[in-house]
């Protein structure tokens, strides 16, 4: 005799509401919730394996973009690109199936919308099929309900996307520390133009410095321009203080931003004061901002709406206006010897010169001088000195500026130091004599003008030596001993 055994299968219940829920006019935005519903599911944790959900209403397939599926907040398979030919987003899940425990599990989609301006959509689950639920315990698959009842279209209420709009953000790659005192056509900010909704035509844009400046208020920063994406748009002027009268320079940029098509927008302008003819002094300091509000200088070009671009000001990175500089310091591995003379081409001393990360120093001149102990400096000759890849001509003789000092040997030189590069710098000569006491110690400079600013510079900022090391000088001694292995007297 046979029975016939029953089961109780899980339950999926769709709620009643599904969000949004009523008719709502929204801005074009990303990560907007296009479809949502708390499922509640009975007796068991199911499987989920594939939701379908359908977008109808006015707006065209790439209006919206970028779908993603979110089950209790967290982000569930892969992301889908746009709506599918057939007006379905459909998310596969069967390579990695979503567990749901028993209770009320929040599912949502998420978008973001690229255009549609003036129009509207719909999402909903239209039917069973397009959602597939799998008892854990028996494998069958579970026919979902909604509001406990045969399930029926889960949809939310009609979305219109209202005009276009036009967002400006400062990048992450904008200039930030130093800009260089006097530098030509020198890149002060970077910042990204977005739109969504539809085309959007910016007419015109706004720029202005901020700025702490020696000189005072009203500064002007000569020949602004602007690129969008590497090509000019506007006029060539001035960028005006935001202290000023007019607060900003107003440039007729004619500049059409579409969606999901952003554009970088890049400000440029001398680092020279327009208004009094004169340069900017160092350790001033420049800061470009975009300036928004209530301007109305866009339009969206298919809902023909005034729009400001941006809404808010923008504001940019304060930067330093600095020279170039360079380091001049004794070169610490090589230690201050004892010499036995005479000696020929030999290194008196080393260093190190350094450039700056602000801007590259062409070295114009160096300067040799020795400090001298008992030993005087007739006795030091062909001096020559060997920096980077050049060597300097030689010095055939020497001779006292006082009893402790040799004088000055200088050389006109043509080198560029690079920025940030450290080249070694060695003075090399000749002592002749024997000396069998005394020492001496070179010291060196160097003079230069920075490529980009124009201005001298001295080595550590001075016109002050650098000292290197001490050759201690003496002849060589012999001491005459019995080897331990001779053999003895007999």
């Amino acid at each position: 005799m046979f029975s016939i055994a029953t089961a109780t299968l899980a339950s999926v219940d769709f709620n009643n509401t599904t969000n949004p829920s009523s008719n709502i006019t929204i801005d074009p935005q990303n990560d907007y919730r296009v479809w949502e519903n708390t499922v509640k599911v009975g007796t068991r944790k199911v499987t989920f394996n594939r939701i379908s959900v359908r977008v109808t209403g006015s707006i065209d397939a790439d209006d919206l973009q970028n779908f993603r599926l979110y089950v209790d907040g967290v982000q569930k398979g892969s992301a889908v690109a746009s709506i599918d030919a057939n007006k379905y987003v459909t998310f596969d899940l069967s390579a990695s199936p979503v567990t749901l425990n028993t209770g009320n599990r929040v599912i949502k989609v998420l978008a973001d919308i690229v255009g549609g301006s003036y129009k509207n959509f719909i999402v909903s689950l239209k039917k069973t099929a397009d959602a597939n639920f799998v008892d854990s315990q028996y494998g069958v698959e579970v026919l979902p309900t909604a509001n406990s009842a045969t399930f029926s279209a889960r949809e939310t209420g009609t979305v219109t996307i209202s005009t276009g709009t036009i967002t400006i953000t400062r990048m992450s790659d904008s200039p930030s520390g130093n800009v260089v005192k006097d530098a030509n056509a020198a890149l002060l900010a970077k910042f990204e133009i977005k739109a969504a909704g539809e085309n959007v035509k910016i007419e015109t844009m706004r720029v202005a410095v901020n700025a702490n400046s020696s000189a005072g208020s009203g500064l002007t920063l000569k020949d602004g321009y602007l690129l969008a994406d590497g090509v000019q748009v506007g006029n060539t002027a001035a960028i005006l203080e935001d202290s000023s009268a007019t607060g900003y320079t107003e440039y007729s940029t004619n500049l059409v931003v579409k969606p999901g098509s952003p554009v970088t927008l890049e400000v440029y302008a001398d680092i020279y004061d327009a208004s009094s003819s004169a340069s900017l002094a160092t350790n001033d300091t420049v800061r470009i901002d975009i300036i928004g509000g209530n301007i109305n200088n866009a339009e969206g070009q298919v809902s023909s709406q005034i729009i400001d671009a941006p809404s808010g000001t923008v504001i940019g990175i304060t930067l330093n206006v600095v020279t170039g500089t360079m380091t001049l310091a004794k070169y610490s591995a090589y230690p201050s010897k004892s010499i036995v003379t005479p000696v020929t081409a030999y290194k008196f001393g080393e260093f190190t010169l350094t450039g700056n990360s602000t801007e590259a120093v062409n070295l114009t001149d160096l300067t040799v001088q020795f400090v001298t102990a008992t030993t005087t400096a007739d006795k030091l000759t062909n001096v020559y000195v060997v920096y980077g890849t050049k060597t300097s001509s030689v010095k055939a003789t020497i001779s006292a500026s006082s009893a402790v000092l040799s004088e000055e040997l200088s050389w006109a030189i043509d080198y560029q130091l690079a920025k940030s590069a450290s080249v070694n710098v060695a003075v090399y000569g000749t002592v002749s004599a024997t000396i069998i006491d005394g020492s001496f110690q070179p010291k060196i400079k160097f003079t230069g003008t920075t490529v980009d600013s124009a201005s001298t510079v001295y080595t550590n900022g001075s016109t002050a030596y650098v000292t290197g090391q001490v050759m201690t000088c003496g002849t060589g001694t012999f001491t005459a001993a019995i080897d331990s292995d001779t053999p003895l007297t007999q």
